[in-house]
C-alpha cells in the first residue's frame, strides 16, 4: 500500500495543477479548513475550481481564493436545493 500522507499542508498542495477541482467542506464560515485555504493561496496551482456549500464572506475563508485570483470559480452546493447550482466567478 502506498502511503499518501503529506507531512505538511504546503507539501500536500505542491502537486496540484492549474485548474484543479477541489471540494472543501464548509457551512458559512464554520467548518472551513482555514489552514488548507491558506496553503492553497500560497501554493503553485491557480485557476482552481472550488466546490463548497458557500464561498464565505468578504476576503476571508474560501472567498479569499476567489478575491485573490487563486480560484477561477466557486461552485456552491446546497443540500436543501440539490438541483440548484450557483456559480460565482472572479471578476476581471
Amino acid at each position: 500500500m502506498i502511503d499518501k500522507r503529506a507531512r505538511s499542508l504546503a507539501e500536500a498542495v505542491q502537486g496540484m495543477q492549474d485548474g484543479a477541482i477541489i471540494p472543501i467542506s464548509s457551512f458559512g464560515e464554520a467548518g472551513v479548513p482555514t489552514e488548507l485555504v491558506e496553503a492553497l493561496a500560497k501554493g503553485p496551482a491557480r485557476d482552481l475550481v472550488v466546490i463548497s456549500n458557500g464561498a464565505g464572506f468578504g476576503r476571508g475563508g474560501i472567498a479569499k481564493l476567489l478575491a485573490t485570483g487563486w480560484a477561477r470559480t466557486v461552485e456552491r452546493r446546497n443540500a436543501a436545493t440539490p438541483a440548484r447550482r450557483i456559480r460565482e466567478r472572479r471578476r476581471g
